[in-house]
């Protein structure tokens, strides 16, 4: 399972440092992903991203000032930016979260490293992570539970006659205990070839990206394109703007022309006789009929 997931982990976010935490009774339960022996993240991250139940993203190391000691860690291993996956997905409405409680962590030697991953693929992968993570363990304690009950029916089995009984009963918790051990160690099996199939799954979801940042560099090229033509068609705007304001200036300038040679003329031809009113007022209705028209 480990070694699928590092896989899985290294084509969709590549890292420095990876670990897989498991909240356990006694504590946080850490496993490195890689040829790593520390710790990345302290419990102070991790409580928050439990509390949270959504991924923690910090994309420089002075962002990690609200965890001190994952800070710390983080410092010590030349690691910056950091990003903490779940394992539970989120909690809806009169039902409790889906999945254990911990995380996938991963870590970066430099900043903003993890600003375009992508969570649609690393939830599902740390959700199923997750699963079997706790799978593991159960199967861990059933085994170690099994061999102890082993080495009590030996011991038992020395003094059949006192502890006939007594034998039986655990003979019995013991089968029970094999049993659980195998469902257990079929569903971690289950859990890691889900885990495969992901792996496929982040194939074509690669492709898709690819073709999406195509189609989108293509709708640039186009916005470019557009942009340069509406540059175009305010500039011939701007020039038909130029040459209204230059034939309203034209024309202004021509009817001041005209009223200055009507006012000297009026001036030259002096004023009309006084039996010659009706006609000079008919020749001024004509002359102001032409400057009309």
């Amino acid at each position: 399972m480990g070694r699928a997931l590092r896989a899985i982990l290294a084509a969709a976010a590549p890292s420095d440092a990876a670990e897989a935490v498991l909240r356990r009774p006694e504590g946080w339960a850490c496993c490195r992903l890689d040829d790593g022996d520390a710790d990345v993240a302290a419990a102070d991250l991790l409580e928050r991203v439990r509390a949270l139940r959504a991924p923690l993203r910090l994309d420089d190391l002075p962002e990690a000032a609200a965890f001190p000691e994952t800070q710390r860690r983080m410092a010590a291993l030349g690691l910056r930016s950091l990003l903490a996956v779940p394992f539970a997905g989120p909690a809806r409405p009169h039902l409790p979260a889906a999945g254990p409680e911990g995380a996938i962590v991963l870590a970066r030697r430099y900043g903003w490293a993890f600003a375009g991953a992508s969570l649609h693929v690393l939830w599902p992968v740390a959700r199923l992570a997750g699963q079997a993570f706790e799978l593991a363990i159960a199967l861990t304690a059933l085994t170690e539970r099994a061999e102890r009950l082993e080495a009590e029916r030996a011991r038992l089995a020395a003094d059949p006659e006192a502890r006939e009984a007594e034998r039986r009963s655990i003979v019995l918790e013991l089968e029970e205990a094999r049993a659980a051990a195998d469902r257990a160690r079929a569903a971690a099996e289950t859990a890691a070839s889900r885990a495969l199939d992901v792996e496929g799954v982040l194939g074509q979801t690669a492709a898709e990206r690819d073709a999406l940042r195509e189609e989108l560099s293509r709708s640039d090229r186009a916005r470019a394109a557009l942009d340069e033509e509406l540059a175009a068609v305010h500039q011939e705007l701007d020039a038909l703007r130029a040459e209204r304001d230059a034939a309203v200036e034209s024309r202004e300038r021509a009817a001041a022309v005209l009223r200055e040679t009507e006012a000297r003329l009026a001036e030259a031809e002096g004023p009309p006789p006084e039996g010659d009113a009706a006609p000079a007022r008919r020749a001024s209705r004509s002359s102001r009929s032409r400057r009309e028209s």
